[in-house]
């Protein structure tokens, strides 16, 4: 990355109230090495890109339950955005679409809200569950939601053929796995089943260390 990317790149950030991850090593790179230091020798880093292991399914009468915290709503954006596209241009029937979503405040980090909101009052998601933890004294997060749920939940994922896609922090995952079990209890063997369900691609999981 040259000199030129890099300062680009803080400017932006500059823009912003809080730096994610990635953005936050590159300008910290960009201090020590640009603004910091007397010879400004190029720095290097490594980066690694992997194609997603989301992808809609084949049959577009499968419902999908994506399940997400904070940035983990970003493959989900791009679902329902193909899923608009191919109504309109397309035609044809789909299954449903349920997002669960968790952030701590909805004036915060309530991501994509205008464009969510306007999706479920079009239709486009069947089901809109958001959890913000931090806006009331017992903490709810989106695994608490599938657990209130879960009637509905099985039925789509035992009945429809639904899959679960699910983004976000290790500790997301955790939960939500704690939640399943739970919602396929309903039936017999809920581990089993769920285990099942991943090996046929039908419960997806791209989870991260914070």
């Amino acid at each position: 990355m040259n000199p030129d990317t890099i300062r680009l790149t803080v400017t932006i950030l500059q823009m912003k109230h809080k730096k994610g991850l990635c953005t936050g090593y590159i300008d910290r790179l960009y201090k020590k090495h640009f603004l910091l230091s007397d010879t400004q020798e190029p720095c290097y880093f490594k980066c690694l890109l992997k194609e997603s292991i989301f992808k809609l399914p084949i049959d577009s009468m499968t419902p999908i339950i994506m399940v997400g915290a904070g940035c983990g709503i970003a493959p989900f954006i791009g679902f329902i955005e193909e899923r608009q596209w191919l109504i309109k241009n397309k035609k044809g029937s789909y299954g449903l679409l349920e997002l669960y979503f968790g952030c701590r405040s909805k004036d915060v980090d309530f991501l994509y809200k205008q464009k969510i909101t306007k999706w479920k009052d079009e239709r486009l998601l069947n089901g809109l569950h958001v959890a913000f933890s931090r806006e009331q004294e017992v903490k709810v997060y989106v695994q608490d939601l599938l657990k209130g749920n879960k009637k509905y939940l099985y039925e789509l994922i035992k009945d429809k053929g639904a899959i679960i896609a699910v983004c976000g922090s290790i500790e997301l995952g955790e939960g939500v796995n704690k939640a399943m079990i739970e919602i396929l209890s309903e039936g017999k063997a809920p581990k089993a089943v769920l285990e099942e369900l991943e090996k046929r691609g039908k419960y997806i999981m791209e989870i991260w260390n914070k």
